[in-house]
């Protein structure tokens, strides 16, 4: 085999290599609008699920507050998720479980911001506020609900959930890719 035709394997071999490398893992986005995201009850019932407000990943997000039987679901495949909401300048927060394990709330309110009334607008830009990692790369389920426990009879009183965006992160393995086959002909 000539010094060249080896060159030329090796190169190609060794950019096959990165391209895979560089490959392996990747962002995908979703948006509150999805029709991976599920509203509960069913048909949505005491959602606003296009609120746009200007501070939302992609434009709008959606709340349902005041209802403990409220749920959303986001179904996806991948090794991690990120959960994307903004901040309010008011007490705000939604729970979230991975795959029905643990409860976790996560706080939203904009502790950065001069409190003002329930109802205001955010005022922080849509960001990952929580995060699952290390995950099996297999279908998964995130759910959000309201804070249980909460008082609903006192007025004063508002569970939320909010449902923004989502980034997932599914793995891409170098089967997704041609192989690169080099032939010799000596």
């Amino acid at each position: 085999m000539s010094i060249r035709l080896r060159l030329f394997a090796i190169l190609s071999f060794t950019l096959y290599s990165i391209r895979c490398s560089f490959a392996i893992l990747h962002n995908v986005t979703y948006d509150n609008l999805d029709p991976s995201v599920t509203y509960l009850p069913q048909g949505g019932d005491g959602w606003d699920v296009d609120i746009k407000e200007g501070l939302d990943y992609e434009g709008s997000h959606a709340v349902a507050s005041g209802d403990p039987d409220a749920s959303a679901v986001f179904q996806f495949t991948g090794v991690a998720v990120y959960y994307f909401s903004p901040l309010w300048p008011y007490n705000v927060s939604t729970v979230v479980s991975l795959d029905g394990g643990n409860n976790i709330t996560v706080n939203l309110m904009d502790m950065s911001a001069t409190p003002a009334s329930v109802g205001s607008p955010p005022t922080a830009s849509s960001a990952a506020r929580y995060g699952f990692t290390g995950l099996s790369n297999s279908s998964h389920t995130l759910s959000m609900f309201v804070l249980q426990g909460l008082n609903y009879s006192d007025p004063n009183v508002n569970g939320y959930i909010v449902v923004d965006g989502f980034k997932c992160v599914p793995p891409i393995t170098c089967s997704n890719y041609d192989l690169i086959s080099v032939s010799c002909i000596a």
